[in-house]
């Protein structure tokens, strides 16, 4: 078997593995204040992926946070993407469907960190939980 057949093979596995849907968008441009109406802009965002994933609550490791004598636990996730998906930080992952966890489906997350390796074999990244914040 060779590198790329064994590469392909265990995309396909990952694949498999992916039991969420999610909606990724990107900023595209920063909203805008007209002072002449008072009205303020939306920013704009375009589409980046549409379609399966793996959304897996983050390892205690990752998500406990101490801060002086004070610590707190962040709700982090690891995202998982097939290998050609063109992921930034800052992207917004809005969580669709999922078959395994019901308690995903409605949340947005924000991608803060992207793992890459030699051989790729999915897109692997960290995103935290904004669902309460302001969008």
């Amino acid at each position: 078997m060779s590198i790329d057949t064994f590469v392909t093979r265990m995309r396909e596995r990952q694949a498999e593995l992916f039991d969420t849907t999610i909606h990724v968008t990107r900023d595209d441009a920063l909203g805008a204040f007209d002072p002449d109406s008072a009205s303020y802009a939306p920013r704009t965002t375009i589409t980046i992926y549409d379609g399966p994933a793996l959304i897996r609550p983050a390892p205690a490791t990752i998500r406990d946070l101490v801060v002086g004598d004070t610590a707190e636990q962040t709700d982090y996730f690891l995202v998982k993407v097939p290998a050609d998906t063109d992921l930034a930080i800052g992207d917004n992952i809005n969580v669709t469907a999922s078959t395994r966890d019901t308690g995903l489906i409605g949340k947005r997350l924000r991608l803060l960190q992207i793992n890459y390796d030699e051989w790729q074999v999915c897109r692997r990244g960290i995103a935290t939980d904004e669902t309460g914040r302001p969008a």
